[in-house]
């Protein structure tokens, strides 16, 4: 998430951008993570959702592509947008091109203008695009005012330049050109502000601080990491069945920090309806029921709310309620399964907050799950050692005697269990 001017919080961000009542429009410049194909200072002007309000009931001119202008109600939320294409010169650091085009958009910045005429990439130099971003200063009706007036002006820059990264990526049938999330950005940005009403910045430009995605190489793994991961390796190769859900899981995670929070979306619904799937073969397996689970699986007139109600609560206990968000299960189906259905059945395009919210709803649904069957670990010592593992059941504090020595008859046989659970 955005931290605005100041990581420590010790800065009124917007007493910083907005020092008086006049409009005021905000221009941020950032780096993307990502070079885009277009050429040297492209524009791009988008019309966002909601209203501004009556204060800003004025009609305006806006400049959409050099040379083309349109007259637009300033009550409109607008983002303004402009590629520019910076050669990258060795060794380079991730702000060496933000302050480059800062000094030419703020003037007086830096010592004198740096030549930014950059020739446009088809020309094959090694170059990164910044973004210039411009957009009101004000929050719509829609927006959360607990949140500063400079956050949200930004989420609204961002939001618009993944609806540029999504139209490029459509267009050039490109993947990598997809959604960013702010965490991907480089961490600083240059902020400044300026009345509505002129072309000169009074404020700024200021530092604003966009995530502490600082670029170091990670730490070494310590001994303890090692161990788990010949652990994992080990299971994996000798077919754990949750391997799947545990790959769909971590896509979400990665889905969400990358900005693509449909696939986020879409992966939380699809993990959690294959750790239940798993843990549900795996009792039926473990009770001697193998014949039953087509059947079972394949009865579609309650889907998923009848497989709860008739195959988990009966074995498990606890509540499976999905029509609530009190229940693990029941926030994991409105968060993530009910907007999964949107965006299949309707195109629908999750907003950041839903997509963390799926990833949410998911990870409680895990823990669920995992609770019951762990209150259940004498009676399906298999499920149990399958989806906790020993550490696990450690950590618990659910490892006595009797436990040992149950976990000692059941683990040479395993990996039987995992085939048959695997099995179509």
């Amino acid at each position: 998430m955005a931290t605005g001017l100041d990581p420590l919080g010790l800065e009124d961000e917007d007493a910083a951008l907005f020092p008086d009542d006049q409009r005021r429009l905000v221009t941020f410049i950032f780096r993307l993570p990502i070079r885009l194909p277009v050429p040297h200072n492209h524009f791009w002007t988008l019309e966002m959702d909601g209203s501004l309000g009556e204060l800003w009931d004025e009609e305006a001119l806006h400049v959409a592509v050099p040379g083309h202008v349109y007259v637009q109600n300033m009550q409109v939320p607008f983002v303004q947008l402009r590629a520019w294409q910076v050669k990258r010169e060795r060794p380079s650091v991730a702000t060496d091109g933000v302050f480059t085009v800062a000094r030419d958009v703020f003037p007086g910045f830096g010592e004198g203008a740096q030549d930014t005429d950059a020739p446009t990439p088809e020309l094959g130099f090694d170059y990164e695009t910044i973004v210039e971003a411009v957009t009101q200063g004000a929050r719509t009706e829609g927006d959360d005012t607990s949140r500063p007036i400079g956050t949200t002006s930004f989420d609204r820059v961002l939001k618009g330049m993944n609806e540029v990264l999504e139209a490029l990526s459509g267009a050039t049938k490109d993947p990598t050109l997809a959604q960013v999330a702010r965490e991907r950005l480089g961490p600083i940005a240059l902020v400044g502000s300026r009345p509505a009403v002129t072309l000169t910045f009074d404020v700024g430009p200021l530092f604003y601080w966009l995530n502490w995605n600082v670029d170091a190489p990670p730490e070494p793994v310590d001994e303890e990491v090692l161990m788990r991961t010949l652990l994992f390796l080990s299971t994996t190769r000798t077919g754990q069945p949750l391997r799947t859900y545990l790959r769909l899981a971590r896509r979400a995670s990665a889905s969400l920090a990358s900005g693509d929070y449909t696939v986020s979306v879409l992966m939380a619904a699809a993990s959690g309806e294959v750790l239940l799937n798993t843990v549900l073969r795996a009792l039926m397996i473990e009770e001697g029921k193998d014949a039953e689970i087509a059947a079972v699986f394949g009865d579609q007139r309650g889907g998923l709310l009848n497989r709860l109600r008739g195959q988990y609560a009966q074995r498990l206990g606890g509540r499976w309620d999905l029509e609530t968000w009190e229940t693990a299960p029941g926030h994991w189906e409105q968060s993530a399964r009910k907007v999964r259905h949107r965006v299949i059945h309707s195109g629908h395009s999750p907003t950041m907050d839903e997509a963390v919210e799926a990833l949410h709803g998911a990870e409680l649904l895990e823990s669920f799950v995992k609770d019951r069957v762990a209150s259940k670990r004498y009676q399906y010592p298999k499920t149990t050692l399958t989806l906790i593992g020993m550490q696990g059941l450690e950590k618990r504090g659910f490892v006595s005697g009797r436990m040992r020595r149950l976990i000692s008859e059941v683990e040479p046989v395993m990996r039987t269990f995992w085939a048959k659970i695997a099995r179509d």
